[in-house]
């Protein structure tokens, strides 16, 4: 048998230490949160139409601009808090609502932009964002699958403690 890598060693103790759940809460948690911070240090044209002006202008400059990167941040710090708190509380329902919110609302966004843009003529939002909004609400789905049906591992801290209690999601 093959000796283990450093990674699955590390792999185990994050396992031991906060659970399945929670090292799936800190991988999104730190994903979110870096997410965030390159939206917010690199603002582009995500929604709106190229050049200034229109309906949607205020997501893509500005303080929309920080409200969405803001949303990425928030629920990645609390996908992590939650994932540290899982051995004390063995609750993790807050930190998987924390990593669906922001992809659930940028999907919405990017909807609202290709509906926008059908409705007026292509006068306002993008016309292709629909791509975008099936990506972030796809996402959604795969965390709120993760949030019902990942079970926490037998050396987790919380796997004895959830079985006697029933499950928590």
């Amino acid at each position: 048998m093959a000796k283990p890598g450093p990674f699955s060693r590390v792999e185990h103790k994050l396992i031991v230490k906060v659970g399945t759940r929670g090292v799936c809460l800190l991988i999104l948690g730190f994903m979110w949160a870096t997410l965030g911070a390159g939206f917010l240090l690199n603002p582009m044209e995500r929604f709106s139409k190229p050049g200034h002006g229109g309906v949607l202008d205020f997501l893509d400059d500005g303080p929309g601009v920080f409200i969405f990167s803001s949303m990425w941040i928030f629920g990645g710090i609390v996908a992590i808090i939650v994932a540290f708190q899982r051995p004390i509380t063995c609750r993790d329902d807050v930190g998987f609502n924390g990593v669906a919110l922001p992809p659930f609302l940028w999907g919405a966004g990017y909807w609202w932009s290709y509906l926008l843009n059908q409705l007026s003529d292509g006068e306002f939002g993008r016309p292709n964002t629909y791509v975008a909004g099936m990506v972030y609400w796809s996402i959604t789905l795969l965390i709120m699958f993760l949030s019902r049906n990942l079970s926490d591992h037998p050396e987790g801290p919380c796997a004895g403690r959830r079985a006697l209690r029933g499950p928590i999601s």
